[in-house]
């Protein structure tokens, strides 16, 4: 992993230079995304009693809603013994849809209700990666990581944008590893990452 690092910020090194050459303008931050073999994925669809119906959602409920997501998210994931030990620190959430009392909504926002459901994505990476990362980056560049992006989320979000009349299953298969996503009407309903990549599908001859 480290080899993959070093070489992506050489690359990356190489780019900002040949870039500034090309357009005058000087790059501010970087952002970066990143396969499956190195960010874990998990969905949930969860939901939310209110102890107050009639009051409007606000920022710090919602503040509320996603760190209680992103915990279930985690406990979920840690489950698995292989993945305990690996210190996993959230790269940002993704919401696919969002209903109150039964009604799906586009935001959440200012509404009221009783029950609040939430489909949501959440994505991780290893703390000991994050700070390599961080760090060689930086250090190559000499500019701030803005953001770290899950590759082939970003890809299923562009199609489900591009495409919001459409069902599909979408699946991204890297050398060692996979991503699968179910995306319905414009929305990422489901994700996960697999262990199983190009090789041992096609060794196993699936």
């Amino acid at each position: 992993k480290e080899l993959v690092f070093k070489d992506a910020a050489d690359v990356c090194a190489k780019l900002k230079n040949d870039l500034y050459k090309k357009s005058g303008q000087a790059a501010t931050e970087i952002v970066v995304g990143l396969p499956p073999s190195f960010v874990k994925c998990i969905s949930l669809n969860e939901k939310f009693k209110r102890d107050d119906p009639d009051k409007k959602i606000n920022s710090e409920e919602i503040k509320k809603i996603n760190q209680n997501l992103s915990d279930l998210a985690y406990q979920k994931l840690i489950s698995n013994k292989e993945l305990k030990d690996k210190n996993l620190e959230s790269i940002g959430p993704y919401f696919g849809q969002f209903s109150i009392n039964g009604y799906d909504v586009d935001e959440i926002l200012n509404k009221n209700g009783s029950e609040i459901e939430v489909n949501f994505t959440a994505s991780f990476m290893s703390k000991s990666d994050k700070d390599f990362l961080n760090h060689i980056l930086t250090k190559n560049l000499a500019l701030p990581i803005k953001k770290i992006l899950f590759s082939p989320l970003e890809t299923a979000k562009r199609y489900a944008l591009n495409n919001p009349l459409s069902c599909a299953i979408m699946a991204y298969v890297a050398q060692k590893s996979s991503a699968l996503f179910l995306i319905n009407k414009g929305l990422i309903l489901h994700a996960e990452t697999m262990p199983e990549g190009f090789l041992q599908i096609t060794k196993e001859g699936s």
